[in-house]
């Protein structure tokens, strides 16, 4: 991939982070204290990061703590799946192909 392609998919990768760390502390700290309409919107927002947040439910006692860990796997995790998405369609639309001969 040049590098121009590989630019924009590190900017993806940050949107996407952003919006997927950003539910998981709101959450900790607003969704999880109160018992209203907020509550069901971040834990359907904590939803988003559910393939990373299943690999620190260990730590899901302490809020704080999974929130941090969470945070360093959604940053990781968003820039692999955007990757990944990013080659296969790169992949499907056969340029791929072309420039691997």
């Amino acid at each position: 991939m040049s590098p121009h392609r590989f630019s924009w998919i590190i900017r993806l990768a940050a949107i996407v982070a952003a919006i997927r760390i950003a539910g998981v502390w709101f959450w900790v700290l607003v969704a999880s204290q109160r018992s209203d309409v907020s509550q069901v919107i971040g834990y359907l927002w904590v939803l988003a990061s559910l393939p990373e947040s299943l690999l620190v439910r260990a730590l899901r006692g302490r809020p704080l703590l999974w929130a941090t860990a969470l945070t360093a796997l959604l940053a990781a995790g968003s820039l692999f799946w955007v990757w990944v998405l990013a080659r296969l369609r790169y992949r499907s639309s056969g340029r791929w192909r072309r420039s691997r001969r």
